[in-house]
């Protein structure tokens, strides 16, 4: 038996969702050698909130004064942060414009996808804990020297932008997690 893909519906009420809509779908998929999947279907209620696809979307406020938000999903946020670890610990002894070249698809990607949601604060919550990890990388590399040292080292000022990551003689630079800089010109992270 195959099973249909990903997809959400939404109805007025718990009761027509279970006496109208599910019956619907499962004879519309049993047309087509589907079905649904008893794990994964569930019904809940929008201002507890759903993930889909990477999103996660609710409803937030009180009664009549309710506003429908789209944000990146918590383990989304998790998978990238943990992907950006990754790359810090793997490359504890590259130069600096391989790290930056190989962290910037991750959090391009990443940001792209997730820009036409609300996401300005979990962006900056991301830019901060990469920022994070790129002093405590820097510091491994050099435990005896200060952070003005390592500041000067790793760090730059572009374009208005400041703690801006870089490779020294390189192309590779990094910027910051913005929401109106996310494009194909994106530039990664910054603290």
């Amino acid at each position: 038996m195959r099973y249909a893909d990903n997809f959400i519906v939404t109805g007025a009420s718990r009761e027509f969702l279970e006496q109208v809509v599910v019956p619907f779908i499962k004879a519309f998929l049993a047309e087509r050698v589907l079905q649904l999947s008893k794990e994964k279907t569930r019904l809940t209620h929008i201002r507890e909130g759903v993930d889909f696809l990477g999103h996660n979307v609710r409803k937030y406020g009180q009664e009549g004064k309710e506003k429908l938000l789209i944000k990146p999903s918590k383990p989304t946020v998790k998978s990238v942060l943990s992907k950006a670890k990754a790359i810090f610990k793997k490359k504890v002894s590259s130069k600096t414009v391989n790290v930056v070249r190989e962290l910037n698809p991750v959090l391009r990607g990443w940001a792209n996808y997730h820009r036409h949601v609300c996401s300005k604060k979990v962006f900056s919550k991301v830019d901060w804990r990469v920022g994070g990890m790129i002093l405590k990388w820097a510091k491994r590399r050099h435990p005896n020297k200060s952070m003005d040292w390592i500041h000067n080292k790793y760090l730059t000022t572009r374009g208005g932008e400041h703690w801006v990551f870089y490779g020294r003689g390189s192309d590779a630079i990094a910027g910051s997690l913005d929401e109106s800089d996310v494009s194909g010109d994106y530039r990664s992270y910054e603290r």
